[in-house]
């Protein structure tokens, strides 16, 4: 049996190869029964069939490619708010991206707590970095920033645009709960030095 692998072609393939070869040998096994009219019938509806299979993977895959990760599809054909351009949006994720980690036993940094988010909302869009982002991808990146900086009644609204609201809303509130126990550290770092 031969091995689509051993062929070095890609496994997308395998499925078109698959009912080829099924459709050749049906063919060659019902051709000594028929005539050359209901032969060639026969292949033509063989061959429709392939093509029509074919088509609905297609489709599928493009459906499937077209779903948003983060958002809803409403949220991303109409953003609740206007949007900056797409280079301004990936300037601030890769910003973002870049910020340091905390020293020694400092607490956390809102920033850095906003550059963990963003590494796996990154991971989800299949992406190492700001710079591979789709356009769509940067929009929803954006605006899951945009509602972790948000006050709490603003992100509330902006929650309904996400698939899982619950959980960015839980993201909003241990962002805040970062920041005020990064602001209590740094603010106690002065007295202590001092003192």
């Amino acid at each position: 049996m031969f091995s689509v692998v051993r062929l070095g072609l890609r496994a997308r393939y395998a499925p078109f190869l698959l009912l080829c070869l099924i459709a050749s040998l049906s063919v060659a096994a019902v051709a000594p029964a028929l005539g050359h009219e209901r032969l060639f019938l026969f292949a033509a509806l063989w061959l429709l069939g392939v093509l029509a299979a074919l088509a609905a993977r297609a489709s599928l895959r493009r459906f499937r490619a077209a779903r948003p990760v983060l958002l809803t599809r409403r949220a991303l054909r109409r953003p609740p708010l206007p949007l900056p351009p797409v280079r301004q949006m990936r300037a601030e994720l890769a910003r973002l991206l870049s910020s340091p980690a905390p020293l020694g036993t400092q607490p956390e940094s809102p920033e850095y707590a906003l550059r963990r988010i963003l590494e796996r909302g990154l991971a989800c869009h299949r992406a190492r970095s700001a710079a591979e982002l789709t356009p769509r991808g940067v929009t929803e990146l954006w605006l899951l920033v945009t509602l972790l900086r948000a006050t709490p009644e603003r992100a509330g609204g902006l929650a309904r645009c996400f698939r899982l609201p619950d959980m960015v809303l839980d993201l909003h509130d241990r962002l805040r709960r970062i920041a005020v126990q990064h602001a209590e550290a740094t603010a106690h770092t002065p007295l202590s030095t001092g003192g």
